[in-house]
């Protein structure tokens, strides 16, 4: 195997599982009841999903899109496959969108019952976002290897996505 497409599909896969550990932080802060812990868990947690989902949308998936045109009717599959999981981020970025807005929101009179709901949202979150890195790590991922050899241009592109922490994260940056 080519190794820059293993640094690229252990990039992909190991930032999958840097992200199941943002979400475990998530689940510890509710364990804790500390409001202020569980907005900024599941803050960086939506804001990593965002930025591994940036990945893929603008640049993995067109290239397994343009690498399918090569495979006759194979192709269908690989598209209905990357349609399911476009779908799956828009519920992953909707659901975390709603479960923030339900942070901010929070007050003392209601904040065990807002971490009830979330935690019950991230269960939710998590079952299918497990579904969903299985897919891509068996599916798609495997797809760059044939379609990229030594392209090193997609690997710094999806890198670039992966790295762009946005200014609120970033030590001393503010947005």
């Amino acid at each position: 195997m080519n190794p820059e497409l293993q640094i690229k599909d252990d990039l992909l896969s190991a930032d999958h599982a840097e992200l199941d550990d943002l979400l475990k932080d998530v689940f510890n802060a509710l364990d804790s009841r500390d409001s202020a812990a569980v907005f900024d868990e599941l803050d960086l947690f939506w804001a990593r999903l965002a930025m591994h989902i940036r990945a893929e949308h603008l640049h993995l998936f067109p290239a397994v899109l343009e690498y399918s045109e090569e495979m006759g009717p194979a192709a269908f599959d690989i598209r209905d496959k990357l349609e399911l999981l476009k779908h799956d981020h828009d519920f992953f970025m909707r659901e975390l969108a709603r479960a923030v807005k339900l942070m901010r929101a929070v007050t003392e009179g209601n904040a065990a019952a807002t971490c009830i709901e979330i935690r019950s949202q991230l269960l939710d979150i998590e079952q299918r976002l497990s579904d969903h890195n299985r897919t891509e790590e068996t599916e798609v991922y495997p797809l760059m290897q044939a379609a990229h050899t030594g392209s090193n241009d997609l690997i710094a592109r999806v890198k670039k996505e992966l790295d762009n922490l946005p200014p609120r994260f970033r030590k001393g940056g503010s947005e």
